[in-house]
């Protein structure tokens, strides 16, 4: 009988944008290290989802897939922030972004809209990601 070798990555975390501030307060900056997630593999497809129940209003949520680092060190220059890749929030049904196929990338980015207002409660997001490479 033949054998084959497969190997399958799997990345799932559930986070909260939004944690009280004695554990340094909502998660709206994108150079902020809680809002880099780092799978340590090439990922196939990547799921990124609001998990209910939350308090406020209607959440926005900035997805990037591009680093953010500065070559400089400083002062010499300031970090930019990464462009803002996908948004979750409300207007297209629950807030989430999906890929299936081709998506091979090994972090994301993920924090509130800092112009939105900051909500009232836990804000958690499952991060997942998967591999079959």
């Amino acid at each position: 009988m033949p054998c084959y070798l497969v190997r399958m990555h799997d990345y799932l975390r559930e986070i909260d944008l939004n944690p009280p501030p004695a554990m340094g307060g909502p998660i709206n900056n994108p150079l902020d290290p809680r809002a880099m997630h780092y799978f340590g593999f090439l990922s196939e497809g990547q799921e990124i989802v609001l998990v209910q129940p939350f308090t406020g209003g209607p959440p926005r949520i900035f997805i990037s897939w591009q680093y953010a680092n500065n070559p400089l060190p400083p002062p010499a220059a300031p970090q930019p922030p990464p462009p803002v890749d996908a948004i979750a929030d409300f207007s297209g049904g629950p807030p989430g972004v999906r890929y299936e196929t081709h998506h091979e990338r090994a972090h994301a980015i993920i924090w509130l809209d800092p112009n939105a207002p900051t909500p009232t409660g836990p804000m958690t997001v499952r991060v997942r990601a998967w591999a079959t490479k």
